[in-house]
């Protein structure tokens, strides 16, 4: 059977998933479906010892240096991450080491690597997008810490970012998405033709899905730790729908 994978969020080593599916003759879009639009701070000058900052994203990452930059420079600071992306591109850009919890990429799993740290900082910075999550912040301010979060960017969906003629009849459809916001707007969207395909999701958490909506879909996969694992992706859509 025909297969199309359509990925409408932002997906770290697109490339080798371009790649790979080619060679298997499987279709790809590549369409994310927002556009990331910077939002502007200005933090007062503070102390700038013993500061935690906490990136939620890659895109927090990106849109934070007129931020972050001034507390590396001049004060003891300790990075975290909730995921390896974002660590990475912490670790790129400001060439300091930033944790993140290996076993699994998830605001809990941080939270739980935070209660086993020794260090008392003084502060804490969350930096995150504009709807982020803020249970890092709730567990931070229920501790009785300084706490700052911060909205540096915020996401635009795209019009018609999913539409019917995406999709391919008599071929099975494997839809990738990371946020729970943009799932609501796919479900949203194929209520109305769903009949006619054969869909396969692909999720990084089964908390982004509700009951109700689960009858949507034909399978629905949880990608381990990252919606930006290639070679999970590949490994999921090249078993398929049916032979589940």
């Amino acid at each position: 059977m025909k297969k199309k994978v359509i990925i409408l969020s932002e997906t770290t080593g697109i490339e080798i998933v371009r790649k790979e599916l080619t060679k298997m003759q499987i279709d790809l879009k590549y369409s994310p479906a927002y556009k990331i639009k910077h939002v502007e701070h200005v933090l007062k000058k503070a102390d700038n010892n013993n500061v935690a900052i906490i990136f939620q994203s890659k895109n927090s990452v990106k849109h934070s240096k007129n931020i972050i930059q001034p507390f590396i420079d001049g004060g003891d600071v300790t990075m975290y991450a909730v995921g390896k992306y974002s660590s990475d591109e912490a670790m790129m850009i400001y060439k300091c080491k930033c944790i993140y919890p290996e076993n699994n990429y998830s605001s809990e799993s941080l939270i739980e690597l935070l209660k086993s740290k020794k260090e008392r900082h003084h502060k804490f910075i969350i930096i995150k997008g504009e709807g982020g999550r803020n249970i890092i912040k709730e567990f931070l301010d229920s501790a009785g810490k300084d706490v700052i979060s911060l909205d540096v960017y915020k996401r635009i969906i795209k019009k018609d970012f999913f539409i019917e003629e995406d999709m391919i009849i008599n071929s099975e459809n494997w839809l990738l998405l990371s946020s729970k916001e943009l799932l609501e707007k796919v479900n949203d969207r194929i209520k109305s033709f769903r009949q006619k395909f054969k869909i396969g999701l692909i999720i990084p958490s089964k908390r982004l899905i509700n009951k109700e909506d689960e009858c949507l879909y034909n399978l629905i996969k949880v990608l381990p730790n990252s919606i930006s694992s290639p070679e999970i992706i590949l490994s999921i859509v090249n078993k398929g729908i049916i032979n589940e």
